[in-house]
């Protein structure tokens, strides 16, 4: 049983989509997440980057796990990280902090996480203590 008294046969997992502004605001999933998770045995749920704390609260208490997908680079010195590697596509403002908060949300209350390339990258930098190399042929020490 979930938590609104459903019984679910295939655990939902939401996944977060990659934020556009190209014509309008939109958020687009490439179809490879959500096929994935059904290959799995879930169901997939697509998340738009919205909502505050509370919504986001809300909604990682009806699923069963998350998957935070991949996507373009994290404006490091906006983060207060160091600087920006010249060569990253930074993500814009509003995604990066949903997709941060929703990583320490998910982290916070237990729930499964696959973080995949960037959404690896927001569940480390929620660690205060992480380093970020951002440009590996460069970055790597």
């Amino acid at each position: 049983m979930n938590e609104i008294g459903c019984r679910t046969e295939h655990p939902l997992i939401a996944i977060n989509g990659f934020y556009t502004e190209k014509d309008v605001p939109r958020v687009e999933l490439r179809l490879s997440y959500a096929d994935a998770v059904i290959r799995a045995g879930g169901i997939p749920v697509v998340l738009p980057p919205v909502g505050a704390r509370r919504e986001l609260e809300r909604v990682l208490r009806t699923v069963d796990g998350l998957v935070l997908s991949g996507g373009d680079d994290f404006d490091t010195e906006r983060l207060g990280r160091g600087p920006t590697h010249p060569e990253a596509l930074v993500t814009p403002p509003a995604k990066q902090d949903f997709d941060m908060l929703l990583a320490e949300l998910a982290l916070a209350a237990g729930l499964p996480v696959l973080g995949i390339c960037y959404g690896m990258q927001a569940l480390a930098l929620t660690d205060p203590a992480t380093t970020l190399l951002q440009h590996l042929p460069e970055d790597r020490p």
